[in-house]
């Protein structure tokens, strides 16, 4: 995890009120033989911190780059929650707002509802319904191997069902009460389709805040647009 502090209130030595703990999940594309990918969008995340005002910090979780384990929706889930622990009895910061781009949108909706000093939830990408994007798991263990993700064997595919069952977006949804909900999604997403986010969203009752991105795909990670959007957001929360 890299935590970025650039904020304006450590810069008074002061603990910001509020953390934003992000996961961008898979790598967007395969590593390059002989050069490291940006797994954490550093100077985003810079600008983020300074322009919120908010403590930031990214984890790459189990099985991706060079984090130890394997991939599973459920230890990815448990990643985020060590994180914003760390977040609360370490850093001391008093409120963490969870932000989860394309796979790990299910485990930061799902975290949300259970812990009370999440203070909000951002989805980028969201992975709006099960099975996520319609793979088997199987097809989706060949996608993330392709990726570079680290993976069980392939006898322990079976228990990603039940897992992603656990962390279903359906059932998150409802369950997230009066917290924020920013959902930021790309008009032009193919792999997940804009009529089952809105379907999603309205689970929560008018709770969630849609924007779509015009002309914006899949992955929407480094799109200048989702950081103005992302930082608005947080501002409110922060008030």
């Amino acid at each position: 995890m890299l935590v970025v502090d650039e904020s304006r209130s450590r810069a008074s030595n002061q603990v910001p009120e509020l953390g934003a703990l992000l996961c961008y999940g898979v790598p967007a594309a395969a590593r390059v033989a002989g050069v490291d990918a940006d797994y954490f969008l550093e100077e985003q995340v810079k600008r983020l911190s300074s322009a919120a005002d908010v403590l930031a910090a990214v984890l790459v979780p189990s099985g991706v780059g060079n984090s130890d384990g394997i991939f599973s929706p459920l230890r990815w889930r448990q990643d985020l929650a060590t994180a914003a622990e760390y977040l609360w009895s370490e850093v001391g910061v008093p409120e963490v707002c969870l932000v989860g781009y394309e796979l790990a949108s299910i485990q930061v909706l799902s975290l949300a509802t259970d812990l009370e000093r999440v203070a909000g939830v951002a989805t980028i990408s969201t992975v709006a319904s099960l099975p996520p994007y319609g793979l088997t798991n199987e097809e989706l263990a060949e996608q993330l191997k392709s990726l570079g993700v680290s993976l069980p064997p392939e006898e322990a595919l079976d228990a990603w069902t039940g897992e992603f069952a656990v962390l279903d977006p359906a059932r998150s949804a409802p369950r997230l009460g009066r917290k924020p909900w920013l959902v930021i999604h790309g008009q032009d997403d193919e792999a997940m389709p804009e009529a089952r986010v809105r379907q999603l969203l309205e689970e929560v009752a008018g709770i969630g805040e849609l924007h779509m991105v015009t002309a914006g795909g899949e992955s929407l990670r480094a799109d200048p647009r989702v950081l103005a959007l992302l930082v608005g957001w947080l501002d409110r929360i922060r008030g």
